[in-house]
């Protein structure tokens, strides 16, 4: 954007995301750890959101002749949660193919984290049922999922600082692990044979992550970049059939977020994992997705392509709101003036009247 348009008072909203990186504003910042602060959820009256969704086809939509649960190595079905009198997330499916990189995004308060918890089965659906591997999960516990090859990062990095980086990594592997208590306790040859290959693994995982000179460093000594992927090294030692990264780039400089998208693919082509993201960098998502979903107060309101998002109106206007007029139509909402990369939050209706 050029310095005149910077300093101008009029500002209008962009015809496509290209040009935005940092949409919903900073997660993770230290006033507001959750990445919950910016548009919030405000009524159906004011959601700017006009006609019905026009779900591309595919399979989340339910293909013609395919079965969704069947064709997908994670399925979600008509998925809705409540809270009280506030529904989360409403009535969305959602599907992840086989080998496949997926997105999963929207503004601050969209329901990603809740959607993805009730994925990892962290909270219970009101509604729906979720399936992996063509099995219904739905009434399992969140350890049986991670054991069944489900495996996830946290928003908030949730490490044991002080065990060694090594000692994180080994912590994962306890459900793939034979040895008993007794036999931990009086050191069996085979319990000893099995904690050393599990310190091999481990320090083979760190070395895949890039951060293989760590293995004795506590783990909250590491910088935070080194932790985000001391996470995802934990994560993997499950050995999932799905890896689930919420917010993997946060604290990562753009060398280490383009080094990330090369990190994704090999661990879809390598490792044979399904990889789903909840991502705020737009220039990661675009680069990084095979297929993108959008969430926006709970609601899905598009999924398709790298391009089919980017150049949909309903996903603009859910990030930067829309002009609008005194006839009462939505006025951009707050904070849509910064994540446009703008000096002031100065914008004008079409009929010339400063909002």
């Amino acid at each position: 954007m050029s310095e005149s348009s910077r300093g101008s008072a009029e500002k209008t909203a962009p015809e496509t995301l290209a040009d935005v990186t940092q949409l919903g504003g900073t997660p993770n910042s230290p006033d507001d750890p959750s990445g919950a602060a910016g548009y919030g959820r405000p009524d159906s009256a004011q959601s700017g959101i006009d006609g019905s969704l026009q779900r591309p086809s595919g399979l989340a939509a339910g293909a013609p002749g395919v079965d969704p649960v069947e064709a997908n190595v994670l399925y979600a079905d008509r998925i809705t949660i409540r809270f009280g009198g506030l529904t989360a997330v409403d009535n969305v499916s959602f599907a992840i193919p086989p080998r496949s990189v997926v997105s999963l995004i929207g503004p601050n308060g969209a329901g990603k984290t809740t959607f993805f918890n009730v994925l990892t089965g962290l909270y219970e659906a009101t509604e729906g049922a979720v399936y992996l591997d063509g099995r219904d999960i739905t009434a399992v516990k969140p350890h049986k999922r991670a054991a069944m090859g489900l495996a996830r990062t946290f928003q908030n990095i949730r490490l044991f600082g002080l065990m060694t980086a090594e000692e994180n990594v080994m912590v994962a592997m306890h459900s793939h692990l034979k040895a008993g208590v007794m036999s931990t306790i009086i050191r069996t040859p085979g319990q000893r044979r099995e904690e050393r290959e599990a310190r091999e693994t481990a320090r083979e995982l760190l070395d895949y992550v890039g951060i293989g000179k760590t293995v004795g460093e506590l783990a909250r000594n590491l910088s935070y970049g080194d932790q985000r992927r001391l996470e995802i090294a934990r994560a993997m030692a499950l050995k999932p059939k799905v890896l689930l990264l919420d917010e993997p780039t946060a604290g990562m400089n753009p060398q280490e977020s383009a080094n990330f998208n090369d990190f994704v693919y090999r661990v879809r082509d390598e490792k044979g994992i399904s990889v789903l993201l909840i991502e705020h960098d737009m220039s990661v998502i675009m680069k990084i997705s095979e297929r993108i979903t959008v969430l926006d107060r709970g609601a899905m309101i598009a999924e398709g392509t790298p391009d089919d998002i980017r150049n949909n109106q309903q996903v603009i206007e859910a990030y930067l709101g829309k002009t609008g007029t005194r006839e009462g139509k939505r006025l951009p909402k707050p904070g849509a003036a910064a994540a446009l990369g703008t000096e002031t939050g100065t914008t004008t209706t079409t009929d010339g009247e400063q909002a």
